[in-house]
């Protein structure tokens, strides 16, 4: 199983993880952060 990094040196990110978090959901939402920082950096 390979690792994707959850934080990059220059964004901290805050994701909650509760008793609904399931795997797919958080990494899903790992990915969203990363694409919207991206894309900002555009801006």
């Amino acid at each position: 199983m390979s690792r994707t990094p959850l934080l990059t040196a220059k964004v901290a990110e805050l994701l909650v993880i509760d008793e609904q978090t399931t795997l797919p959901d958080f990494q899903r939402e790992v990915r969203w952060n990363q694409a919207y920082y991206r894309l900002a950096q555009g801006l």
